[in-house]
């Protein structure tokens, strides 16, 4: 990465521990983003602002969140 970045995730910014790459791929010019959904992030079509070098990705991005629950998960 050449650049500071920063990501807004469904209104929440992730802890540092959280973004674990971000950085340019094979493919010039195409940057790459692994992260952990925060908890507090909300199911559903959530915005992504991924912003490098103070240059913020343009609106309508977004990834769609589907969470587990816990009881859910306990009763199978």
């Amino acid at each position: 990465m050449t650049a500071p970045a920063s990501i807004t995730f469904g209104g929440v910014q992730p802890a540092a521990a959280d973004i674990l790459y971000v950085g340019v791929t094979q493919n010039a010019g195409l940057y790459q983003v692994n992260l952990r959904v925060p908890a507090q992030v909300p199911d559903g079509d959530q915005p992504v602002v991924i912003t490098i070098g103070g240059a913020a990705s343009p609106p309508g991005g977004y990834i769609t969140v589907k969470g587990t629950s816990s009881a859910a998960s306990s009763s199978q």
